[in-house]
């Protein structure tokens, strides 16, 4: 269940703005005034009287000086350089070692707002995804959701964004996942009463391993009908909704390509047809041959099915070839050979 943030207000009998003084990370100027108030959001502090408070997150802040000790104060600053030194990690691309920090920030921060959380909730998305653990992803990416439809400030602008403003869908994680345990418990939870545009992706992602639930559109986005589409042409039970997605492919490229090729597949191969089963055959090998790069686990997925398909055919030798590929081109991927035994 989602917490509000704390707030405690401080320094009440404060009069002077130049009383209290946060020193920033960097080479940014010291910040200078009255602190009014601290939180997991950050710093609230008035400098000017006729201006509204600056927010200030933890990660941004080195020091605080003041003439009264904030609530939690040695809290809020360890969990702010945790953040700092986390996000200074990943963005050297040091996975590894920025994961745990960014997982432990996660939790501590999960429900709360401000720019900490976000930055938590979409660094530990990165990690899993740089990880292939996309089951892992479902919570960081509600919760990195909820936050961006907030208007919480976004932190890593110099890595390509994690959700793709055009759909409001991350591009590498698809909505192929059954989910379980927690995950479908906050799913569902946010389903009920996250606001619109989380709700609409908890709920697309539940349906997409629900045929009964219906799909909904992602409100407040360009393009907001896509996830829905290839969640329906997925379930193969609607041939206009496969037909038209076939139609819409010819003007789609990069990871769109790729989720709308996968899902056809699977429709057609839930259909039955032998025409069908050829045309999914075909949308399988389009993903394991042309997206191992930018869409890995959606390749290695596409992989191992087909070679299912394949030696469902009897076609045992072409099976065995594409299974070496994917242990050899992606040989981490929970579906390669090596990981299922």
């Amino acid at each position: 269940m989602m917490r509000s943030v704390a707030i405690y207000a401080v320094l009440a009998g404060a009069t002077t703005l130049s009383a209290d003084q946060i020193e920033l990370r960097g080479s940014a100027a010291p910040i200078e005034g009255r602190i009014v108030s601290a939180g997991d959001a950050g710093i609230r502090m008035e400098v000017d009287p006729d201006m509204p408070a600056l927010v200030v997150p933890w990660h941004q802040v080195r020091s605080v000086t003041s003439g009264s000790l904030l609530p939690r104060q040695a809290e809020f600053l360890e969990r702010g350089e945790m953040l700092w030194r986390a996000s200074g990690r990943l963005r050297r691309g040091d996975i590894e070692l920025a994961e745990p920090l960014m997982e432990r920030a996660f939790l501590a921060l999960r429900g709360a707002s401000g720019a900490d959380a976000r930055l938590a909730a979409e660094g530990l998305l990165r990690c899993r995804l740089a990880n292939g653990n996309l089951a892992a992803g479902v919570l960081p990416l509600l919760e990195a959701t909820r936050l961006a439809e907030a208007g919480a400030p976004a932190v890593l602008l110099e890595l390509p964004p994690i959700i793709d403003v055009r759909t409001g869908l991350c591009p590498h994680l698809p909505p192929v996942l059954a989910l379980t345990g927690s995950d479908l418990r906050a799913a569902a939870d946010l389903a009920a009463a996250g606001p619109p545009r989380t709700a609409a992706l908890a709920r697309l992602l539940l349906a997409a391993s629900d045929p009964s639930m219906s799909v909904p559109e992602i409100p407040g986005v360009e393009d907001g009908t896509f996830g829905a589409e290839v969640i329906v042409a997925a379930r193969g039970s609607d041939a206009a909704a496969i037909a038209a997605l076939s139609e819409r492919l010819k003007g789609l490229d990069g990871w769109q390509a790729a989720w709308a090729h996968f899902a056809l597949a699977r429709g057609l191969l839930a259909r039955g047809a032998a025409d069908d089963r050829t045309a999914a055959l075909l949308h399988l090998a389009s993903v394991a041959g042309a997206h191992d790069g930018d869409q890995p686990w959606l390749a290695g997925a596409a992989m191992a099915r087909l070679a299912d398909e394949l030696e469902r055919d009897g076609k045992g030798d072409q099976a065995r070839r594409i299974r070496l590929e994917l242990e050899t081109a992606l040989p981490a991927h929970p579906l390669a050979p090596s990981s299922a035994r």
